[in-house]
């Protein structure tokens, strides 16, 4: 308590007056500009929270979107892939069909060729045999001498024909 003894009024007036003028001069000049930083620090950061809770909503509603997209996109690429199988099989069919009707035509065109070159050849062995046979009632007809010529003309023509056949 010394240190109170040795002032007097006037030095605590002073003092007081000093310290309560110090305290409105910091608060004036310092203390609303300071409070003033807190605030605009503390706007910063609400707003950069809700920039970033805004980005992290916008980035979930994209990742649900593409979720989304992938899954259709996988379910459209099932249905393409489904669909092409679909036309190849179907191709495949009518492939084989129509295989089938040329296989088939050209076994018709075949057998209508055999069939003509049968009778073409029946034409030629009719002709041939009319004309041997035609030689043969020559030669018979200037042979006729006896009946043993007869025969002779008659194996001779057999040979004939079994030369041709």
């Amino acid at each position: 308590m010394e240190i109170f003894s040795s002032l007097t009024w006037q030095e605590v007036i002073a003092q007081a007056a000093t310290f309560i003028l110090l305290v409105i001069l910091l608060r004036i000049f310092l203390w609303k500009p300071f409070l003033q930083l807190l605030d605009t620090r503390r706007d910063n950061i609400s707003g950069q929270i809700k920039q970033t809770q805004d980005a992290l909503s916008l980035a979930k509603m994209l990742e649900a979107e593409f979720k989304e997209k992938m899954a259709s996109s996988d379910i459209e690429g099932r249905r393409k892939i489904q669909e092409a199988i679909m036309e190849s099989q179907r191709m495949s069919r009518e492939i084989h069909r129509k295989a089938q009707e040329d296989a088939f035509g050209l076994v018709n065109d075949a057998k209508a060729q055999i069939s003509i070159e049968i009778l073409k050849a029946k034409e030629e062995l009719r002709d041939d045999i009319s004309g041997l046979t035609l030689d043969a009632m020559a030669y018979l007809v200037e042979e006729r001498l006896t009946e043993e010529d007869d025969r002779k003309v008659v194996d001779t023509f057999l040979d004939k024909l079994k030369n041709i056949s």
